[in-house]
């Protein structure tokens, strides 16, 4: 009856916590009553409820331990988090229209005709001088949106020999050559769209080329190889985003998403 009274009580204590085993140890362990009811155990009440509760816990916290699959939810959550934070932070940016429009052509004022026109943009060097508070800009060049049948255009790529700095645009080469195919093809609708820009190099030619291919050129004229090493981007740049091709590139990227 001894027995069967103290195992009652240990499972009984055990549901709790182990507070209540030190309560119980020292109402039944140290009194006469425990004595009385226990006189085979040499063992007190504490002693016994401590092992017992220490093995339910082992026993608790094998059953608990996680799975690979939770670890794996967890982990995926605890990055998605950041990432779905960023994608809003974005799209709200974008909803709200926040920023420069740093495209290589935007529509030109509409006092230009009937027919619709592109213009260069003033602030597109802004994709290459991010840190720079003294931007250079391209020549004001203006063309038609949709490209004649009869037109031959010519796009030229290139740093400040190509847009003649720090000369003014009136002596701009892109232009005397437009006046000379004029003169040689006088059937012709030619237009000859001098993009260069100073103190760039060959990432902003590569990155100006999907939007110069999708005008439709018949000719793209290059004239660059100066700055390759100072320009904007590149491995002695003061305007640099890091070392690595495949960043700089990255980066471009996300600046025309």
């Amino acid at each position: 009856m001894a027995q069967v009274e103290s195992f009652v009580i240990i499972i009984f204590l055990d549901s709790y916590n182990g507070s209540l085993l030190d309560q119980a140890s020292l109402y039944f362990g140290k009194t006469s009553i425990w004595r009385h009811l226990c006189p085979s155990f040499g063992t007190s009440l504490q002693d016994w409820g401590s092992i017992w509760y220490s093995k339910s816990k082992s026993i608790m916290s094998i059953n608990n331990a996680p799975s690979r699959q939770r670890l794996a939810l967890f982990y995926a959550t605890a990055l998605a988090f950041p990432l779905l934070f960023f994608l809003l932070l974005e799209a709200g940016l974008r909803w709200f229209d926040y920023g420069d429009n740093v495209d290589l052509f935007i529509p030109a004022p509409s006092t230009m005709g009937n027919e619709a026109h592109w213009v260069i943009n003033p602030l597109v060097a802004q994709r290459y001088f991010p840190k720079g508070k003294s931007l250079p800009g391209p020549a004001y060049e203006i063309f038609l949106q949709r490209k004649p049948d009869n037109a031959y255009r010519v796009f030229v790529l290139g740093g400040s020999t190509a847009a003649t700095w720090p000369y003014p645009e009136n002596v701009l080469f892109s232009r005397i050559l437009a006046q000379r195919l004029s003169d040689a093809f006088p059937m012709r609708h030619i237009e000859v769209v001098n993009t260069g820009i100073a103190a760039v190099n060959s990432f902003t030619l590569l990155d100006f080329m999907d939007e110069i291919l999708a005008q439709q050129p018949d000719a793209i004229l290059i004239y660059a190889g100066h700055n390759e090493f100072y320009g904007a981007l590149g491995a002695a740049s003061s305007q640099s985003v890091g070392q690595s091709r495949w960043l700089i590139k990255s980066y471009l990227a996300l600046l025309r998403l």
